[in-house]
């Protein structure tokens, strides 16, 4: 066998030791929206071991709006990443402001909003920050320990 050929030693780790990899640079990538994702475009065993065997990997969701996001269907997305955790959650949503009064912004989208409520007894931590027009349909969340 030659060195092209030989599998790396990350592909020899245990997947219990490789979930706990994946669950330590979740924590290190806190501040970069979806950073879990990556991790399931590697390969096809990290994906397999990202999506079915690391339901702690899903506990942390951090989105950011900008002012010209796509309305993709943002409700599914976000419900399968929280069926993905199962596990009480961090959430932290953020919506770029523009830079003048003037300047169109869009509402988050209400999709968002939606997912955020069917789970909300599993939110274990939220933090918003856009503007109060856009998240007044969260008041009807119910009150979260560590929101801010």
């Amino acid at each position: 066998m030659t060195d092209d050929t030989q599998p790396h030693i990350i592909n020899k780790l245990a997947n219990e030791l490789l979930s706990e990899i994946f669950v330590a640079y979740s924590e290190l990538n806190y501040d970069t929206p979806l950073a879990q994702l990556l991790l399931t475009h590697i390969c096809h065993s990290w994906r397999d071991v990202a999506l079915n065997s690391t339901p702690r990997l899903w506990t942390i969701l951090y989105m950011s709006f900008g002012l010209n996001y796509s309305d993709f269907d943002h409700q599914f997305m976000i419900t399968t990443w929280l069926n993905r955790s199962v596990l009480p959650i961090d959430v932290r949503i953020e919506q770029e402001q523009p830079s003048h009064p003037s300047e169109p912004r869009k509402d988050v989208p209400r999709g968002v909003i939606t997912a955020m409520v069917s789970v909300s007894s599993r939110t274990r931590a939220l933090k918003i920050q856009g503007t109060v027009k856009s998240w007044t349909s969260l008041i009807s969340l119910p009150r979260v320990a560590g929101s801010t």
